[in-house]
């Protein structure tokens, strides 16, 4: 059941806290994982939860063979967050280049208006999954 569901009437600040991990609908694997990395105030998008996904599968270099990436950092819309995560399982760390790719990420927001995502994880999962494939067939 997605945490929305088992959260109504509190606002995405007080359901979301830094270091969380969660399960989420349609992980490719069992082991993939959300961490939530930061809450950020937006002014033209309001809170922004960006999150890592951990245990990624990807094709590999190798003809038929899978690589394990993780998507260090996100910014994403919480509602679609509200949408797809499941469990609340624990609480880790985000990947060590979070930090550095959340700065970046804020620093083109105050300058050129980066977006955020307002997809579910699975989605953005495809999303670079398909980036990663596109890069490494050379298209």
């Amino acid at each position: 059941m997605p945490a929305k569901s088992r959260k109504r009437g509190v606002s995405a600040a007080e359901r979301y806290q830094v270091g969380q991990v969660w399960t989420f609908a349609d992980a490719p694997l069992p082991d993939s994982k959300v961490i939530i990395g930061s809450l950020d105030d937006i002014p033209q998008f309001g809170l922004v939860v960006s999150i890592s996904v951990i245990n990624v599968p990807v094709d590999g270099v190798a003809p038929g063979s899978t690589d394990i990436i993780d998507i260090e950092h996100a910014p994403m819309a919480p509602e679609f967050l509200d949408e797809c995560l499941i469990d609340l399982i624990g609480f880790h760390p985000p990947p060590r280049n979070f930090e550095t790719l959340r700065n970046n990420w804020l620093e083109a927001n105050a300058k050129e208006g980066a977006g955020i995502f307002t997809i579910g994880v699975r989605d953005l999962i495809s999303i670079y999954q398909d980036g990663i494939r596109q890069m490494r067939s050379g298209d």
